[in-house]
């Protein structure tokens, strides 16, 4: 099916299923020469993809998903198209383009390709606070529009804190009983002391009950020495429970060589660069192994 159909089909389902919003009826997607973007208003949304890989074989874990905005005057902060939603109905509309957007992307990124890894998305807190039951039943009859389903999907949270999460409960479940992947990005708890180990892990198991499968850490500033204690011993204590532990926005060796010691499961960030095609940099990284030096080679990791 031509993508410019598709394309149609989405603004077309996305108008009509949310009829009281008003960024509905100024929000489209767009098919362009160079990819797929969206418009708001005079905002303009483009996805950026990248790989995500697994720290004992470099094959390619995941696809983790960001936004890049643009105005007339430039680059916009990557919340500010947030600020356009002013009531539930807009937000719920926003943050269900944004998704079907990245998924739109996947698809046209993959063209004639075998199916890729899962991709990583983020899903707004007041998006889930705005849907009062049934999360994730619209969004999935979406994907099917794109020939995708949920288990190619695993959805991030990004919270202050995990007290948040007792009130999204429900939410959650519904995502997880849908077959979504869920992730929590844990830059909020790189700062805390662990001193108690045992309600680390306690927190954790309940985290890990709700179905939440992956947790997400930052990568500490180029060139820094050590992360913070409280990330590591945070990552030790996640993987004992059961739980894939992911470490973006490596920007340089060093921080990667860490990353490796430390024993995340996957890394992602631009020490990756850009170069050949996926296939050829898992195949070159996967003979590296994990006990050789993952440093020397990297230009080509894509």
């Amino acid at each position: 099916m031509p993508l410019t159909y598709i394309v149609k089909h989405l603004n077309r389902r996305l108008r009509e299923l949310h009829p009281d919003s008003v960024l509905a009826e100024v929000g489209r997607i767009g098919l362009e020469p160079e990819g797929v973007s969206a418009q708001i208003q005079n905002i303009k949304l483009t996805p950026v993809h990248s790989s995500v890989f697994s720290t004992t074989t470099f094959a390619h874990f995941a696809n983790n998903s960001e936004l890049r905005l643009n105005d007339p005057s430039g680059a916009l902060s990557g919340q500010r198209v947030y600020l356009q939603a002013w009531n539930g109905s807009d937000i719920i509309f926003l943050d269900r383009l944004i998704r079907t957007l990245q998924c739109l992307h996947y698809i046209y990124l993959n063209l004639g390709n075998p199916p890729k890894p899962p991709l990583i998305l983020d899903i707004h807190t007041r998006h889930i606070e705005a849907v009062p039951k049934d999360h994730g039943l619209v969004f999935e009859s979406l994907l099917h529009s794109l020939g995708l389903s949920p288990c190619q999907i695993i959805l991030r949270l990004n919270l202050s804190c995990t007290t948040e999460l007792s009130g999204l409960a429900g939410a959650i479940e519904n995502f997880r009983d849908r077959g979504y992947g869920l992730l929590l990005h844990c830059e909020h708890l790189t700062g805390l002391c662990v001193d108690a180990q045992n309600t680390w892990e306690q927190n954790l198991r309940g985290i890990r009950a709700l179905g939440i499968g992956y947790l997400e850490f930052r990568s500490a500033a180029s060139g820094a020495v050590d992360y913070p204690a409280a990330m590591l011993e945070l990552n030790r204590i996640a993987r004992a429970e059961g739980f894939a532990t992911l470490l973006i926005g490596l920007t340089d060796r060093l921080a990667l060589q860490r990353a490796l010691d430390d024993r995340f499961d996957g890394v992602e960030g631009p020490v990756f660069g850009d170069g050949e095609q996926l296939s050829e940099a898992s195949s070159k990284a996967g003979a590296l192994g994990f006990g050789l030096n993952p440093l020397e080679g990297l230009s080509w990791i894509v």
